[in-house]
């Protein structure tokens, strides 16, 4: 049980990752922020936050687990811990220093800012440090959240000037078509380019192969309809995107450490 739950978080932590992103065009709530540094041989807190955290390390290599996940954040790297997921101490960290904003907003998959990315010091910092004396002050709620605000725009901006449009194109393409059965030939003829090329552009964005993705992708959609629906197992493989039901199932039991019909009887979600 312990172990299927383990795969389970891995596979849901992946999609949250490459997926789910935060909404600009919905309310976000500005809470608290501060600046934080780490003493030599101190660890990340074991914790459930409430918020969700805007994390921008500025030094050193903040690390920490999430959901059983492990995930580091360098000097020059932001990252966006979401309300509700269990964060553990149990990686070793680099003495970090680095900015935090405890805030609430929504996170779809037609979002707008990705949940982790890189930020420009020379723009971001002095923002970080004109909120902290906000917060510090007699400032209204109002005047920080605007300036919560426009590190959140500067963030947004700079990845999108940054992150390899082609990349973009082929991870877009994959999120929208992924249950049609398509395969990378079919992405990368559509796109005009090489299947070698393809899978070298995605793979130095984003740090995993597209067919891994494409799979990832189709498990985690399987798994959600396993858990809320009563379709058959095979009909929900065919649904999803895989051609063979047999190639499916290894898939889901390597991924997951578990079969279709276990995370069914058990509703586990």
């Amino acid at each position: 049980m312990e172990k299927i739950q383990k795969n389970l978080a891995k596979i849901t932590q992946y999609m949250y990752n490459r997926i789910m992103k935060l909404s600009l065009n919905n309310p976000i709530s500005f809470y608290t922020g501060s600046h934080r540094s780490f003493y030599e041989g101190e660890r990340y807190v074991n914790r459930v936050c409430e918020q969700s955290v805007l994390l921008l390390v500025y030094d050193g290599v903040l690390a920490f687990s999430e959901n059983g996940e492990p995930v580091y954040v360098k000097k020059g790297e932001y990252y966006i811990q979401r309300a509700g997921l269990v964060q553990r101490g149990d990686v070793e960290t680099n003495v970090p220093k680095y900015y935090y904003v405890h805030f609430s907003g929504d996170f779809t998959s037609s979002g707008d800012m990705e949940i982790r990315g890189r930020w420009n010091e020379e723009s971001v910092l002095p923002l970080c440090d004109k909120l902290d004396m906000l917060i510090r002050s007699n400032a209204t709620q109002m005047e920080k959240t605007l300036v919560f605000y426009r590190i959140l725009d500067e963030l947004n901006k700079y990845n999108k000037a940054s992150r390899n449009p082609l990349a973009k194109k082929i991870m877009d393409e994959f999120n929208r078509t992924y249950k049609d059965k398509i395969c990378l030939v079919d992405v990368a003829k559509k796109l005009y380019i090489s299947t070698n090329h393809l899978i070298s552009v995605f793979k130095k964005e984003y740090g995993i192969t597209p067919h891994k993705h494409l799979t990832n992708l189709r498990l985690e959609e399987a798994r959600r309809l396993l858990s809320d629906t009563t379709r058959s197992e095979e009909e929900i493989a065919f649904s999803v995107g895989f051609s063979d039901f047999s190639v499916f199932y290894k898939a889901f039991v390597k991924a997951y450490g578990c079969s279709p019909g276990a995370v069914r009887n058990k509703n586990i979600k």
